[in-house]
């Protein structure tokens, strides 16, 4: 009777677990369609409020604790890190930022199909904040080694579009001030980005996590220690501002992925078939 009674338990357990997550799908779902029937300057004015919720929340919290350090083992941490992407060696840049991750002990130990949807939805949107720590100003060109194939202006209006590139610059410019200030904070917020669920929102159809407490841990100590690397390095009151902007940035570039899937679709839909 035990055995039936713990057997029933389970199932029904199992049934609560289905429910929820198509539950979690159809809110998800719901928030995507909305986002893209949201006017763009609506989506901006709903992320300044939040942002500045989220301001406030970052100052009290800085007048109530205490100054976060690094401990020895953090800043091993963090000149790892700074190692472990110095020593990419693939030709392709894509190739090279994928290769940087997979030094990463944290997420190699996720669930092999999360770690999967992580980089498939995660890393093409991840290409333009990392370009950041190869731009040469005296060039104005991206450029990580003599080998590659430098990208300027002409190839990203080429590819998106004057509006396109404007819009992609704006935000790359500012990724680009917090890289020239510490590149150690892209690298690091790199990591934290990759283990976000949901940072691709031009994304479909991106499947659910089978084990989203650990990636959720695993982005918890890459915020930790970014947080603690900024506190150490600049100071409180300038990791606020830099933390804040980071948020900003980082939100700012997902309504744009929107916007930026909206125009190559409408470039697509422009090509004459014929000169295909």
């Amino acid at each position: 009777m035990r055995r039936e009674r713990f057997l029933i338990a389970e199932q029904k357990a199992e049934i609560r677990r289905h429910r929820l997550e198509h539950q979690s799908l159809n809110t998800n779902e719901q928030e995507f369609q909305l986002s893209l029937t949201l006017p763009f300057n609506d989506l901006y004015l709903i992320l300044d409020q939040e942002l500045s919720l989220f301001s406030q929340c970052l100052q009290e919290h800085a007048v109530q604790s205490k100054k976060a350090l690094l401990s020895p083992k953090d800043l091993q941490r963090v000149e790892s890190i700074q190692f472990f992407y110095q020593k990419r060696i693939e030709l392709v840049p894509l190739k090279r930022l994928l290769t940087f991750f997979k030094q990463i002990s944290e997420l190699n130990e996720l669930n092999v199909d999360d770690r999967v949807t992580l980089i498939k939805f995660n890393l093409l949107p991840l290409l333009c904040i990392n370009c950041t720590l190869s731009y040469k100003p005296e060039t104005n060109q991206i450029i990580e080694i003599d080998s590659d194939v430098p990208w300027d202006s002409s190839v990203i209006q080429l590819v998106y579009d004057m509006d396109g590139y404007k819009e992609i610059k704006k935000i790359f410019d500012y990724f680009l001030c917090i890289a020239k200030y510490d590149q150690n904070i892209i690298q690091l917020a790199l990591i934290t980005f990759m283990l976000t669920k949901g940072f691709s929102v031009a994304a479909i159809n991106e499947p659910i996590l089978n084990d989203s407490i650990s990636v959720y841990c695993a982005q918890n100590y890459f915020i930790e220690l970014l947080w603690k690397h900024k506190e150490t390095v600049h100071g409180s009151e300038i990791t606020i501002q830099i933390f804040s902007k980071l948020i900003a940035h980082f939100m700012t570039w997902q309504v744009l992925q929107i916007k930026i899937r909206r125009i190559i679709e409408q470039n697509l839909l422009s090509i004459n078939i014929n000169e295909i």
